[in-house]
């Protein structure tokens, strides 16, 4: 039975969704605020947060965020729950990373449409990865572990001696060569090292998005913040939400110059 937390301050919108979702068999858990919701999420562990954006004591993107810092825990699926005139907060929500948003007011097709085919999606992803073992077994192979598709919307499992988890391959802010391995750097000031070379990494990510700008390099160019120029052919990049620069070398610079000018 899959579990549901329901992040909603009016109370009568909150008992309404509440009983859809127990009529359809899902395990529902509700809380009126952010705090609340942050303080159940690890003992509840839900596989999907249904999330109003204004709540009383924080928005809903900080609720996202913290939720991303959580140890311990695979991020769940979530679904921002917004008003139809905030279009900015829709576009900034699925930015951030969140699998979906529901208008208000919506029907119950809408509401259980939604969720039925994101956990679709998720355990589509579950079958395919099957447990931490297994994907141990197979990192350990030459096939360097769990797939990456080129659609910016799937997700990848990381994990390392404290926490394990499914992101967005989107989140990945840049990554950087250990030789046989790389490290990952997250949009949540996350890191993690993955039997992956940069060959690789090149092969299954989406060039449009992701450059090359040294041989032991690739960054995200959404996140590009800055571009200075150390020389005719040298540049660096900052990027945001990780305090670090990256030298692009010579071979790469060409990628580098259209962004600058």
């Amino acid at each position: 039975m899959k579990k549901i937390l329901l992040i909603e301050d009016n109370i009568e919108l909150s008992e309404n969704i509440c009983s859809i979702l127990e009529k359809e068999k899902f395990l529902q858990f509700s809380a009126f605020s952010g705090e609340t919701a942050l303080k159940m999420i690890p003992a509840v562990k839900p596989d999907l947060i249904l999330c109003d954006i204004m709540l009383p004591d924080m928005n809903g993107f900080t609720i996202f965020k913290k939720i991303k810092k959580m140890e311990k825990i695979v991020s769940p699926i979530f679904i921002f729950l917004t008003a139809k005139s905030m279009r900015e907060d829709m576009r900034k929500g699925m930015e951030m990373g969140a699998e979906d948003y529901i208008t208000k007011p919506f029907t119950k097709d809408e509401l259980l449409g939604s969720i039925k085919v994101q956990i679709e999606k998720r355990d589509k992803l579950f079958e395919k990865i099957k447990d931490e073992k297994s994907i141990g077994r197979e990192e350990s192979k030459s096939s360097y572990g769990p797939e990456i598709n080129k659609n910016q919307d799937e997700y990848l499992f990381l994990k390392n001696k404290n926490e394990s988890g499914f992101y967005l391959v989107d989140e990945i802010v840049a990554i950087c060569s250990l030789k046989d391995y790389s490290r990952i750097y997250l949009q949540n000031s996350k890191t993690f090292v993955l039997r992956r070379t940069m060959s690789d990494w090149e092969a299954k990510l989406n060039p449009k998005v992701f450059i090359r700008i040294h041989k032991q390099t690739i960054i995200n160019s959404k996140f590009i913040e800055a571009i200075e120029s150390k020389s005719s052919n040298r540049f660096q990049v900052s990027l945001s939400l990780i305090n670090k620069k990256f030298d692009v070398s010579q071979r790469y610079s060409r990628k580098i110059k259209p962004l600058f000018i």
